[in-house]
């Protein structure tokens, strides 16, 4: 696999396969594990780290910036807050995250529930935001997702 399989895979035309990469003898999950605070996606010993598509989802959606990823521009968070008073930045938070996509189709669905979103300003002048939320696809756990923007 290329570095730039895991946003391949994620978010570009290619699909995961179901059986190993003869070339590498790898094979890749149904949904990629990204971690939004080291910012990488997770390894499980020689392979990608798999999880949930609508968890998958959730990350995509919370973690990078609309318009970053250049093979899918939509995906994504507009979180611009700067102008937010602390009072009004769990609010605000929630409302954009609510149209974060792909996360606002699985919420459309049923699949996705929000259960919180928090936010903290931090030293370097961004916003350490963590999302709460179940995916009723697996169960009534509550999961989550956090990340600097």
């Amino acid at each position: 696999m290329t570095l730039y399989a895991p946003y391949e895979l994620a978010c570009g035309e290619s699909f995961p396969r179901a059986t190993p990469d003869p070339a590498t003898g790898l094979s890749a999950p149904l949904a990629l594990h990204y971690d939004g605070v080291t910012k990488q996606w997770l390894l499980d010993g020689d392979e990608w780290a798999s999880v949930h598509p609508a968890d998958q989802a959730v990350a995509l959606a919370c973690c990078f910036r609309r318009g970053s990823l250049a093979p899918t521009p939509t995906v994504g968070f507009s979180y611009h807050l700067s102008d937010v008073d602390d009072e009004q930045l769990d609010s605000d938070l929630l409302e954009r995250t609510r149209a974060a996509e792909p996360l606002s189709q699985y919420l459309a669905d049923g699949t996705i529930e929000l259960v919180q979103v928090f936010g903290e300003r931090v030293e370097s002048g961004g916003i350490k935001v963590r999302v709460e939320y179940r995916n009723w696809a697996l169960s009534n756990q509550i999961r989550s997702v956090t990340t600097v923007v």
